[in-house]
């Protein structure tokens, strides 16, 4: 990948220069593939699907990435969602803050950003932060109803794994239909046996590979929703669905999984490390996970530490590929992804007001 086939670099980039913020190695190289570019300039996945352990940085990738879409992308609206929507707003806040926040002397951290801002709208249920240029940035539960009259350039889809029924998979994804190099970022742990939406895209997955992890195999149910499923939500959303609605182009899928390795014994250090890519960074200390390895119950540990799946889904579909490539990836770029130390990036200052500006005319000639 370099900085012509693939627009994460451009992100790093921002969150580094103009947020002051350093990524980790697994949210670099996850930027990097997930917003890989066509021959054509034109983005290769339209779902994007992150599963990894909690508390391994989801919500700072989140705020990252709509923050970018915001002020360097120009996208007309990033819509967050989530089942909770304290979730998405906590998302929400994070970029307002990023955009807003200010010194011991009330000047403002990154200026570049503040002076864009046109409004900060924090009325319950209609949170928006809007700028000067037109772009909006607006939160809602992820229910039937939610995205109801928007056009989504950005979805964020925040614990996918909580979708039990495909009502607001498909009011917020059709909100996207109109826009046809839109992008949808659905961030979660792993799921279980409810979780229809999630345990769809993952066999999507799996297929294109021969269901390495026979996960197609040991479950022949389908998770799309039948005749009598498609004319209820139908009739909840004002609207006439098929199952092609609630399906996605594999080809337009990109799935990227850290979890533990199928079977492991929640003792394993080097398995608790591949489930949580941050650990040894800062944000996740390996002794919180050996004290919650001793006190959990298993599939709790398993499903929430580990990011496995219950009876019997533990695989994760890149165990075998993609902690390898990513190690390769940290040594490229002289990274240490078990390393202790992180470095700071340096607080960002009035400088970096040219510096946003350099890069939005950039995107935009890029991407033309």
């Amino acid at each position: 990948m370099t900085p012509e086939t693939s627009l994460g670099f451009e992100v790093i980039e921002f969150a580094t220069v103009i947020l002051g913020l350093t990524l980790y190695p697994w949210q670099k190289w996850l930027l990097i593939h997930a917003l890989e570019l066509r021959a054509d300039g034109r983005l290769r996945f339209r779902n994007v699907v992150v599963l990894v352990a909690r508390q391994n940085g989801k919500s700072t990738l989140s705020q990252v990435l709509a923050a970018w879409w915001l002020f360097v992308c120009g996208v007309r609206l990033v819509l967050g969602t989530a089942q909770d929507l304290d979730t998405a707003e906590e998302v929400w806040d994070g970029v307002v803050d990023l955009a807003t926040a200010t010194d011991e002397n009330d000047e403002p951290l990154r200026p570049d950003l503040a002076e864009l801002v046109r409004a900060v709208v924090r009325v319950n249920g209609k949170k928006s932060l809007d700028l000067l240029t037109g772009e909006r940035y607006k939160v809602k539960a992820s229910t039937r109803r939610a995205g109801r009259g928007l056009s989504g350039d950005r979805i964020i889809l925040d614990e996918l794994r909580e979708h039990q029924s495909w009502e607001a998979w498909g009011a917020i994804t059709k909100t996207s239909m109109a826009r046809p190099d839109a992008q949808i970022w659905c961030l979660s742990n792993a799921g279980d046996v409810t979780s229809v939406v999630l345990r769809h895209l993952r066999k999507m997955a799996h297929g294109p590979l021969g269901d390495p992890d026979g996960i197609i195999a040991a479950d022949l149910v389908s998770e799309l929703p039948d005749e009598a499923e498609l004319e209820e939500i139908s009739l909840h959303l004002d609207d006439t669905f098929d199952t092609d609605d609630f399906d996605v182009d594999e080809d337009d899928l990109g799935i990227f999984e850290w979890s533990a390795p199928p079977h492991c014994d929640v003792r394993d250090r080097d398995a608790w490390a591949q489930a949580n890519p941050s650990m040894g960074h800062g944000l996740v200390a390996e002794s919180t996970i050996a004290s919650a390895a001793r006190t959990d119950p298993e599939w709790v540990f398993r499903t929430e530490v580990l990011c496995q799946w219950p009876e019997g889904r533990l695989d994760g579909i890149f165990h075998n590929t993609v902690i390898p490539t990513y190690l390769r990836f940290c040594e490229a770029l002289g990274l240490t992804p078990s390393g202790r130390a992180r470095a700071s990036a340096p607080a960002p200052t009035k400088k970096s007001k040219s510096k946003l500006g350099e890069m939005r005319d950039r995107h935009l000639n890029a991407v033309g």
